[in-house]
């Protein structure tokens, strides 16, 4: 049999291989129309987290659901200097479809893919990012915290359609619900679960812990 050799690799050149990575283009805003996007979009978001009663705020925090551009999806667009910051708690994400009013995607008519981040956060953590945003230091070249904020697309509260799938029968019956928690940040979750099932209870939701 004959002995069959083969040499597997970028043959065709006699070089190796090049990988070439591209600094992330200028995000979809600019920080002075972002102020003005998001400065009144803060400004309800605290305001609607204060109308939501104590008992209901667990540990006094709420959830939020930070949208970000389509145009800003990638692994280095995350927000991660923001949250830091801001102190604001990232919960999880999922996808969700909107109409951009800027960036790449805004030209397109339809919808353009996106992600949102639910954060948990207190109202005065929700608040601080106001004087966040407009710090003068949002101005200096390069500052990370100005290009998260110019990547976000809303700031918003989380509202029931957020949280309850459809279908849904309005007549009693039967349902799980699921309660995310931090083994490490939660530890103490099981001492006060008693104090969420009395607050179940209290909206007309009645159920046992398994």
């Amino acid at each position: 049999m004959a002995n069959e050799r083969y040499l597997l690799g970028y043959t065709q050149t006699l070089k190796r291989a090049r990988y070439v990575s591209h600094e992330p283009g200028p995000p979809p805003y600019e920080l002075d129309a972002q102020r003005q996007r998001l400065l009144p979009q803060l400004q309800t978001l605290a305001n609607a987290a204060e109308a939501i009663p104590a008992e209901a705020r667990a540990e006094g925090q709420v959830v939020a659901v930070v949208q970000l551009n389509p145009q800003a999806l990638s692994r280095s667009a995350f927000p991660q200097a923001l949250f830091k910051h801001a102190d604001w708690r990232l919960l999880g994400s999922r996808s969700n479809w909107v109409k951009p009013d800027a960036g790449t995607r805004a030209r397109l008519e339809a919808a353009s893919l996106t992600t949102d981040l639910f954060i948990a956060a207190t109202r005065a953590q929700l608040k601080g990012a106001l004087p966040l945003l407009m710090a003068t230091e949002r101005g200096a070249a390069e500052d990370p915290i100005t290009r998260d904020f110019c990547n976000l697309e809303a700031i918003r509260l989380m509202e029931s359609d957020d949280r309850i799938k459809p279908g849904i029968l309005e007549t009693p019956n039967e349902l799980e619900l699921v309660l995310h928690y931090d083994s490490l940040l939660d530890a103490r979750w099981h001492d006060r679960f008693a104090a969420f099932a009395a607050f179940a209870k209290s909206v007309g939701v009645a159920g046992s812990r398994s």
